[in-house]
């Protein structure tokens, strides 16, 4: 296969993983990662879906508890950056998001290496 056909491979996953996100669907979002992955988002007390993730059902579990704990429609998602080379990715952007409780704007911005987690 050559890097083209790679990088478009690479591109239409991304593209998929980006849309299910989008639609807060966490299993269709969980579909694109491995059976077993090594993953953290910093620990918080007050944020239930933060903590290591080490399955898909993990993964759809955390999402699920965020996606419930934000305001329908006041999210944003943008990436401002995608770099691909073969079947690996690096996004950067920025994402906007209102929590329910707080009613507070979250506009963090953001680097991922995302197929390191999604290799089946």
């Amino acid at each position: 296969m050559n890097s083209s056909t790679t990088d478009q491979q690479t591109q239409a996953i991304l593209n998929g993983f980006y849309k299910s996100v989008a639609e807060k669907n966490p299993e269709t979002v969980a579909s694109f990662f491995s059976d077993k992955i090594d993953g953290y988002l910093p620990k918080s007390n007050i944020l239930p879906w933060t903590g290591k993730l080490v399955s898909k059902s993990d993964i759809v579990k955390a999402l699920t508890l965020l996606f419930d704990a934000h305001v329908d429609g006041g999210d944003q998602l943008e990436v401002g950056h995608l770099f691909i080379d073969g079947n690996e990715a690096a996004a950067f952007g920025k994402f906007q998001d209102w929590l329910k409780k707080q009613v507070k704007n979250f506009q963090p911005h953001f680097a991922s290496g995302l197929p390191s987690l999604m290799v089946k």
